[in-house]
């Protein structure tokens, strides 16, 4: 055991040497460059974890200096603010660089060359000397810096920061969103009219970014030139007062040209708004989103573009499909293009509402739904079911087809004191329509002004609904269309000229008259009490 102690402690010495941190200075003149300095040092420069550069009178340092500063093995800290001769940080300078956590520029630069930072160590704020004033000369220079918080312009005409993200023009340029901001939701300032290209590269935090109205189409707003290599992103949202963006679900929607723009990568449920675009952009837009789990297309969308909705890696992967089960098209829809939903192997349910099934390109369903231990099934209107015999192909993959049927919620017949009760049915296939078997929820208020809610009526006999009296409730739907309603009741409590009498004691006289009943006297319950003098009576 002794022996042990003694290894550790020797280890833990080595370990403590190895780790120790080594600080040198060299100052640079006519004579002694960055080069000749290094090799007087008494160290050697691999060992080296801070550096401080000094340099007022000899040459500026060029690539050969910052390709030997950047080879340094262990250097965690580069302090070049006593350097009042570079001004440039040339291309690629520290491109890559593992070890630099932290950086102090020449006092004097004005210029940093492309790239010269890009996949680097580089952690927390980044500070600029008020000499950098070229907007260029910060973009694609720091890209892929995961551990870069926030960026720095103090005493800067020309650049600035709020809360570490690099503006210019007046705060009108969103030029810079760092890496490493920890924030996983942002909220573009109003204000703003730019998004510069390459802003959010990178970025493995941010879930959901808000674009105000003063956004413009001056720099187009792209997946690939605006949210490249994102991988944490679930939504952007658009301020609805935006003349030129919009947001379908999270999905950022151009629409002046009305196209989809970027679809997040995890997002989850995909809405297609027909009211903004009528197609899906071709060559699989939503391909890298492989969280998915339903795809929406509302009224007004009339195709789905080919290869549209396919996984970007279904041929390299045995199982390429993501995690979409439910598919969801409009009555507006007519074509859906070539191999669109190919190998989306995953999908256990499509209803599509075309009372005229759809045109279909080659391989449009191929393979769907094959991974899948569930059964396919495909949800179409009731009087098109022997239109749609084999549409798409699908039953290779054991597709059944079964039509949809109506489920209306009405207002209550002969109640004319309650209407608009924003009532809802809702299945597996969606509001207002449901398949044989499938569970409907209902939903309607507790209350509307002076009415209340007291149960839920139909006119099939063969609804049978959960809880009848409950607001929400369920029903197992039948083989057609039904009818539902929410049936309301008049609650008075007292009557207004049954005041109670002022005088007080034993025998004194009592009123608290209560009746319960439906307007129109065919709710569940029809209650009538009458209290006088502290007893009840039914009445």
């Amino acid at each position: 055991m002794k022996r042990q102690a003694l290894i550790a402690a020797l280890m833990l010495g080595v370990s403590g040497m190895m780790s120790a941190q080594v600080e040198k200075t060299v100052t640079l003149d006519g004579s002694v460059n960055l080069k000749s300095a290094l090799d007087a040092l008494d160290v050697d420069i691999n060992t080296i974890s801070s550096l401080s550069v000094v340099n007022e009178e000899g040459a500026a340092l060029t690539a050969a200096d910052y390709a030997i500063l950047n080879s340094m093995q262990a250097l965690e800290s580069l302090d070049l603010s006593g350097d009042k001769v570079t001004t440039t940080i040339t291309a690629n300078a520290f491109l890559n660089n593992a070890t630099i956590k932290s950086v102090a520029f020449p006092a004097g630069l004005n210029n940093l060359e492309g790239g010269c930072f890009n996949n680097s160590a580089l952690e927390g704020t980044v500070t600029f000397p008020s000499t950098l004033t070229s907007p260029p000369a910060v973009m694609n220079r720091f890209q892929n810096c995961q551990g870069i918080t926030g960026f720095e312009f103090p005493g800067n005409n020309s650049l600035s920061s709020v809360d570490g993200v690099v503006y210019c023009d007046g705060g009108r340029t969103l030029l810079v969103y760092p890496c490493g901001k920890p924030e996983k939701q942002f909220a573009i300032p109003e204000g703003v009219t730019k998004i510069q290209d390459q802003s959010f590269f990178y970025n493995n935090i941010l879930e959901e970014l808000t674009i105000p109205a003063s956004v413009t189409n001056a720099v187009e707003v792209s997946a690939d030139k605006t949210f490249r290599y994102n991988t944490a992103l679930k939504a952007i949202y658009v301020d609805p007062a935006n003349e030129y963006y919009a947001s379908s679900g999270g999905i950022l929607v151009n629409t002046e040209t009305r196209t989809l723009v970027m679809c997040p990568p995890m997002i989850e449920h995909v809405v297609v708004d027909g009211a903004l675009v009528t197609t899906t952009p071709n060559y699989r837009f939503f391909g890298e989103a492989a969280l998915v789990e339903s795809m929406t297309f509302t009224e007004g969308v009339i195709s789905i573009a080919d290869n549209g909705c396919r996984m970007t890696n279904s041929e390299n992967l045995a199982d390429g499909s993501g995690a979409l089960k439910s598919i969801f098209l409009p009555s507006s829809l007519t074509t859906v293009g070539g191999n669109a939903f190919c190998r989306r192997g995953n999908v256990s349910m499509i209803v599509c509402k075309a009372l005229t099934p759809p045109a279909v390109g080659g391989n449009a369903f191929f393979d769907l739904g094959k991974f899948d231990s569930d059964p396919l099934v495909v949800y179409v209107p009731e009087e098109s079911l022997a239109a749609y015999a084999n549409w798409g192909g699908m039953q290779a993959y054991g597709a059944q087809y079964k039509p949809f049927y109506a489920v209306e919620v009405t207002e209550e017949p002969g109640n004319v004191y309650v209407s608009e009760c924003n009532a809802a049915a809702v299945s597996p296939l969606g509001e207002g329509i449901a398949g044989e078997g499938t569970e409907v929820a209902l939903s309607a208020p507790d209350e509307i002004d002076s009415f209340y809610f007291s149960g839920w009526a139909s006119t099939s006999e063969d609804v049978t609904f959960a809880e009848e009296t409950s607001p929400n409730t369920t029903f197992i739907m039948p083989a057609h269309a039904v009818e539902v309603y929410p049936v309301y009741s008049h609650i008075v409590t007292g009557l207004e000229d049954l005041a109670a009498p002022a005088a007080t004691g034993a025998n004194a006289p009592a009123y608290d008259m209560t009746f319960i009943f439906n307007v129109n006297g065919t709710g569940p319950n029809i209650e009538r009490r009458m209290s006088i003098g502290g007893k009840t009576s039914e009445i």
